[in-house]
């Protein structure tokens, strides 16, 4: 399956075989949701349908793109007025109006209230009234004239509203509804599958939002065409930090600009809260502009803040109009700010171009570069694409760029320019960096030892989600009380897709495979926070085969092709990480663990591939390479067992060995658990012995990222009875590998031990189990006191 996702044209996902109709309609039945989504997979062609001819045209070459994709994401995608169709067998997409008859009437059957013979355009829901041009309602419900079939409909009160949120949307199979009013969410929740609300569960955001509104503050400030307001409580100084960031963007971008007319009114709403922030906000950037409601919102974390970056693509915006292909809206907003969440450009530049060099201009152009590629790669480089386009063919040629009367077709010579340029750039600032990373290192290798916790978080930005989880009061109130604990480091997991697949709900388009589905922001903030509760942190990312699935790279490939496109992808999520790593100030990062399959060199199976294990080699060359770019700290992988730890063939190219220690009972038979203790132990000093040898051979220090245990005594269940648990028997193993540590020949080589995991509640109880309970923690408490000080 092949899948297109982009920003530029009208976003829909579709599975491609050549052919124009769907092979089977399976019949919904007690399916639900399930049913949509396979008939959605099923579909080999997508029909788009425009009642009004205001439409038509930007839908026509939304569709005439994806007709010319690549071979591997080419389908049958056309716009219609709803007549002739090919095939009542092909799911829709139907935007419109009120004055479009076949989206009115999917619009009236999700409850929708519309009186086309009210001279102002509005329509009502939840006894609410939406009269605002960009207000709009989308949802996706089973097909009324095609059974079995997802129909995603666009209804808003103006063609300009259906035509901006058409950009990034994306057909859904979940039943789900969503009304926004200038822009943002104001209701949203499941429908039943023929499109009628689910009582209760219908969530208004209308009411959260006001109040969160009312609570920010009115600033004055000279920033030409803005009206500023700020999260209450903000520092000053900080304010002022930003406010002065934003000055010298928006100078930056009028002079290229040229706008000699009245400043446009737009509006910047500067946050502190992450979560506040999110509501709206873009979970993988700092700012985020919204041009229905003619609004920047921005974030800023402790030192990062995205340096005026969305003043400058607002102002550009609402003075020359959108521009004519989306990477020129990255691209001028980072020319303006010539900083990267904080870092001055030409020194993130050095980074960044240090493992790979400069990136094509094609890919740097394509309007979904960032879903392939990290976005801390490709923004910058963007927005040096435009200042050497600036310098280089002056400021008339960029502004007929934007406005699409000058196409940009780069050949040979202007990459060569292009590359030339931006490696003078960054030599100029490579020994400053190299300076800096210099001293972090050093700073960061001067500790005896790393006492460590570990955290994690599936949790929703939504509703309860808003009050834990990374970024939230509550996740810094855990942090003190780890320090309680005695610990001094922070270990933060992050998990992203491989191949996030058909949304489930509508609305996705900006979702990046490479990012965490956590958000870059939320993991910035969780290692901010470390940072500024006085510990060091360490970030384990962790790819994803799917958005429930096992981790990407668990299988062998089959040959050599399949062995370069793996790395390829997977060096390119391990640069991301690395970058969001450095960004947060990192001391340590992990580039992969549990990937026995991968990280061995080891030939195994009937018919061994003698060279499959120098393609293994040469991919994890490329990966320490690609995390060794943009990353000032140290590198570590971490092993999923002791058996995994001694066949990485890599660790020499790594600054630590590591290892996830959790031992568990065999379960496999009635025998195991009655004698817990001396089970867990030998596991324990299995998995020590196997990781000094390791440290010792490789001449690396050893790393524990994970030492977790389960409370869980499945295996002796015939005697102590079915779903026995003991909070005091995971406090037991705690102590035990304490004690197991205090004696254990290898502790010179120990840089640090991290327990897995703190938290407020377990998502997953029986997989990792928290440590929740006041026994546990002062078993916790006790195995970070006793580890060695030097």
């Amino acid at each position: 399956m092949a899948f297109k996702r982009s920003t530029l044209v009208l976003a829909l996902t579709v599975l491609s075989v050549g052919a124009t109709a769907c092979r089977r309609v399976e019949p919904v039945g007690s399916g639900g949701g399930a049913a949509l989504m396979r008939n959605l997979m099923r579909g080999e062609a997508l029909e788009i349908v425009a009642e009004e001819r205001g439409l038509t045209e930007s839908l026509q070459r939304a569709a005439a793109r994806l007709r010319s994709a690549d071979a591997s994401v080419r389908f049958d995608a056309f716009v219609t007025e709803g007549h002739p169709v090919r095939s009542r067998k092909i799911p829709r997409i139907v935007v419109g109006t009120r004055d479009s008859n076949r989206a009115l009437v999917l619009a009236q059957r999700i409850g929708v209230v519309v009186d086309r013979t009210d001279a102002t355009t509005r329509f009502q829901y939840g006894g609410e009234e939406f009269a605002d041009a960009a207000d709009a309602c989308i949802a996706t419900f089973e097909d009324p004239d095609r059974p079995g079939l997802p129909v995603t409909l666009v209804f808003a009160n103006s063609e300009a509203a259906v035509a901006a949120h058409c950009v990034t949307l994306l057909p859904a199979w979940r039943p789900w509804m969503r009304v926004l009013h200038q822009g943002r969410v104001a209701r949203e929740g499941p429908l039943h599958l023929d499109g009628a609300p689910r009582s209760g569960e219908f969530t208004s955001f209308t009411r959260a939002r006001s109040a969160r509104e009312a609570a920010l503050v009115p600033i004055t400030v000279d920033l030409e065409g803005f009206d500023v307001r700020t999260t209450a409580g903000m520092p000053p100084d900080a304010f002022a930090r930003y406010a002065g960031s934003c000055r010298a963007s928006l100078q930056h971008v009028r002079a290229w600009c040229a706008f000699d007319g009245q400043a446009p009114a737009l509006d910047l709403v500067v946050w502190t809260n992450v979560f506040d922030y999110l509501e709206d906000g873009d979970p993988n950037a700092l700012s985020t502009f919204d041009p229905l409601a003619r609004r920047t919102d921005a974030l800023i974390l402790y030192s990062c803040d995205d340096g005026g970056a969305g003043v400058a693509r607002a102002w550009a915006s609402s003075a020359l109009g959108a521009p004519a292909e989306p990477w020129m809206l990255d691209a001028a907003g980072v020319d303006a700010a010539w900083t990267w969440w904080g870092r001055p450009m030409p020194s993130w530049l050095a980074g960044c171009t240090a493992a790979v060099g400069v990136r094509k201009l094609s890919e740097l152009t394509a309007a979904d570069a960032t879903e392939s590629d990290s976005a801390h790669v490709i923004s910058p480089l963007r927005g040096a694409l435009w200042r050497f386009l600036r310098e280089t063919r002056g400021p008339e040629f960029v502004r007929e760029l934007w406005r699409g009367t000058q196409r940009y077709e780069p050949v040979d010579a202007d990459q060569e320019a292009f590359t030339h340029w931006v490696m003078a750039l960054a030599q100029s600032a490579r020994a400053e960096h190299e300076q800096h990373r210099a001293a972090r290192r050093a700073g960061d290798w001067k500790f005896d030892m790393l006492r460590g916790i570990g955290t994690c978080d599936f949790r929703a930005t939504r509703g309860q989600g808003r009050l834990r989880g990374y970024g939230s009061l509550e996740f810094d109130t855990l942090l003190d009380g780890a320090r309680t604990l005695g610990a001094d480091a922070l270990l933060v997991t992050a998990f992203a897709r491989h191949e996030p697949g058909i949304a489930p709900v509508f609305g996705d388009a900006t979702r990046r495979e490479l990012a965490p589905r956590e958000g870059d922001v939320r993991i910035l903030a969780a290692l901010l926070a470390g940072s500024a509760h006085g510990m060091r942190t360490l970030l384990s990312p962790h790819l994803l085969s799917g958005d429930g699935g096992t981790f990407s790279g668990t299988w062998t490939r089959s040959d050599e092709r399949g062995w370069q496109e793996f790395f390829d992808r997977y060096a390119r999520f391990v640069e991301h990480h690395a970058a969001l790593a450095e960004l947060g100030g990192a001391s340590v990062l992990s580039i992969g663990t549990r990937l026995a399959e991968v990280s061995s060199s080891e030939l195994v199976g009937r018919r061994p591939n003698a060279p499959e294990a120098e393609w293994k080699r040469a991919g994890w060359a490329r990966v320490v390479a690609a995390a060794r770019g943009p990353f000032s700290g140290a590198l570590t992988y971490a092993a999923g067992s002791p058996e995994e730890l001694e066949k990485v063939p890599f660790f020499t190219d790594l600054d630590y060995v590591g290892l996830e220690l959790s031992p568990t009972l065999d379960l496999d038979d009635t025998s195991d658990g009655l004698n817990a203790r001396n089970e867990i132990t030998r596991l324990i000093d299995f998995s020590l012995d196997a990781l000094e040898r390791t440290a010792r051979v490789t001449g690396r220090r050893a790393l524990l990222t994970q030492a977790t245990f389960s409370p869980t005594l499945d295996g002796a269940a015939s005697v102590l009875g079915v779903g026995h648990t003991s909070t005091d028997w995971q406090a037991q193993q705690y102590l035990d590998l304490s004690e197991r540590l205090k004696v254990w020949s290898g502790s010179p080589t120990l840089a640090g031990v991290f327990v897995w995991r703190f938290g407020a509640e377990a998502d997953e109880p029986d997989y990792s189990p928290l440590i929740d309970t006041a026994r546990a923690r002062d078993a916790v408490r006790a195995l970070l006191e006793s580890l060695p000080r030097r």
